[in-house]
């Protein structure tokens, strides 16, 4: 699941494992805080990429019974977020690449939402994590770059879904319908 912060991923990534599918979360946060640098740094992502891979393989390789995991965030993102980290794009496909070539198919489903409610949703989400201030979510100019950067991505998404205009439920549907997935 990719998309801007605040789109409501993290929501339809906890609807999908009541639905009981196998979930993993962003963990971000967790990462940042064992390498402590600005999280507009490249040395920032190579951190959360390496833990990425690592998770999505060991969640396979604990749950071989499992043939779908839904993650919060694709590693291919790491590479949209800052004019710094733009440079790591084509290495991490070429790694996405290696991965699939192991027998990982990857489908990454964008959620995306007008870029009003989107700030609103930002202030209302600081408000409750404040914890976000350290990784800019209250600069407008990191907002409006990184939006750009996600309205400019949409071709290299397989599914993208407005989850402005509809509840999670619906985005739920959409998505397991997609993947042709059972309830």
């Amino acid at each position: 699941m990719v998309g801007m912060l605040g789109v409501g991923k993290t929501t339809t990534i906890n609807a999908l494992k009541q639905l009981g599918y196998g979930t993993l979360k962003e963990d971000y946060l967790e990462i940042s805080n064992a390498i402590s640098c600005d999280n507009r740094m490249i040395l920032s992502k190579w951190a959360w990429i390496s833990h990425w891979f690592y998770k999505v393989e060991t969640y396979f390789r604990e749950n071989p019974n499992n043939t779908d995991v839904f993650v919060d965030r694709s590693a291919i993102e790491a590479g949209l977020w800052t004019d710094t980290c733009k440079p790591l794009f084509e290495p991490i496909q070429l790694s996405l690449n290696e991965f699939c070539s192991l027998g990982y198919q990857m489908v990454n489903i964008c959620l995306k939402c007008d870029y009003t409610v989107l700030q609103e949703r930002l202030q209302k989400r600081l408000f409750v994590e404040p914890i976000r201030l350290r990784f800019n979510e209250n600069n407008p100019q990191f907002i409006q770059s990184l939006y750009q950067s996600y309205t400019k991505a949409e071709p290299i998404w397989d599914l993208v879904i407005d989850a402005q205009t509809k509840s999670t439920d619906q985005i739920c549907d959409i998505i397991i319908n997609f993947l042709h997935l059972s309830k």
